[in-house]
């Protein structure tokens, strides 16, 4: 009897230290992009539409994502292999907890993505164009990081960048927007809680 009860809490705290040990490796671990982060691309760019008075298809996403520059790493060095010398955004931070480091271990190195199974999730994916003052002929392609999620994946960071240039005839001008953007998962769909931006 008194064994069994010396034997419980062992077994609880093996099991919290594995459940530790697990959660600290999905955080960083790195693999390629998601069916959920494309949800989460999604519910950006629905939301990002709406505040700009466009159609959700008026957006795709460019197909190589943007990459973190850090002096410190030789580019020769595998991701895997490389020492975290880049600290996330305290706002990250805050907002998510690990998902900010996450989001920094992931967005060492630039990813593409695929264009093809990703249609389903309505998000075209196109090369992205350089700012300029000849309006596009297609939608406006949308730079995205990969996203951060927190363990439960209830939350979820990203940057983004996108040519806010003015096509107008009469005062034409070349325009680049920055951001951070701020998402939770409420009964199983992304919402974006809010976004910054900033213009070039």
């Amino acid at each position: 009897m008194l064994r069994r009860m010396k034997i419980a809490p062992v077994a609880v705290v093996i099991s919290a230290a594995l459940m530790v040990a697990g959660g600290y490796f999905w955080v960083y671990s790195i693999s390629g992009p998601t069916a959920e982060e494309f949800r989460v691309y999604s519910a950006f760019l629905s939301r990002k539409a709406a505040d700009d008075h466009l159609q959700p298809n008026d957006f795709a996403i460019a197909r190589t994502t943007l990459e973190l520059f850090d002096p410190y790493f030789d580019s020769s060095i595998p991701t895997e292999l490389r020492h975290d010398k880049t600290y996330p955004s305290a706002e990250f931070a805050a907002f998510c907890g690990f998902c900010a480091r996450s989001f920094v271990r992931k967005n060492l190195t630039a990813w593409h993505f695929e264009p093809g199974p990703h249609d389903a999730f309505g998000i075209s994916v196109v090369q992205a164009s350089e700012p300029s003052l000849i309006p596009p002929k297609q939608n406006v392609a949308v730079s995205v990081t990969r996203v951060g999620f927190n363990l439960w994946h209830t939350r979820a960071v990203l940057g983004y960048s996108a040519n806010c240039s003015d096509y107008s005839p009469d005062n034409p001008s070349v325009c680049i927007e920055l951001g951070e953007v701020y998402l939770q998962k409420r009964h199983g769909v992304w919402k974006v809680e809010k976004y910054t931006d900033f213009l070039l």
